[in-house]
């Protein structure tokens, strides 16, 4: 009970920095969009063959999302790394370093695999087939639908990951003075 009440309040504190980098980017940048309209307009060709305003002004939308999600990452491993005190006591500056920078990896690898998966189930099923695309609840109940089979998809693949990456005890010297 308590690890998952750990790992609420670390959900929690990741949220919030998230939170904290984006007011701050809006309090110092304001409304000015972080990619200029022709890069933003080259980007949204790529996913729309006849972008139209709306997709430029979302694509620079999400820019500023992705900064902000980078950014709360780093805050946040460098942040879990500097709490655990016990584990900065043996290591030398360089493997503190090396840790912080694994852990930020790690974090953006999982971000981009969330993200990524929740692309391709949005992208490649038929929502259509068993939603009506002008009923009032579809959005949100392609939403939750999506969102489950990311997780779901997500903590399978975590699991066959840690399964297979579990490495088999090795027998001690002495296992055989215990028959």
């Amino acid at each position: 009970m308590a690890a998952y009440v750990l790992k609420g309040l670390r959900v929690l504190g990741f949220l919030t920095l998230f939170f904290i980098s984006s007011k701050i980017y809006f309090f110092i940048y304001g409304d000015t969009a972080i990619l200029n309209e022709n890069t933003a307009f080259l980007i949204a060709r790529f996913f729309n063959n006849n972008p139209t305003p709306e997709d430029v002004y979302a694509i620079s939308d999400y820019a500023v999302l992705v900064i902000n999600i980078i950014v709360a990452i780093v805050v946040y491993s460098v942040g879990m790394n500097l709490i655990q005190i016990k584990s900065l006591v043996g290591k030398g500056g360089s493997q503190h370093i090396a840790s912080i920078a694994k852990g930020i990896a790690l974090r953006i690898l999982k971000v981009v695999s969330v993200i990524g998966l929740f692309a391709l189930f949005l992208c490649c099923i038929d929502y259509d087939r068993f939603v009506s695309p002008d009923a009032e609840y579809g959005p949100a109940l392609v939403f939750a639908i999506t969102t489950f089979l990311t997780l779901t998809s997500y903590g399978l693949f975590v699991y066959m990951l840690r399964r297979f990456m579990r490495k088999k005890r090795p027998e001690s010297d002495a296992s055989h003075l215990r028959k």
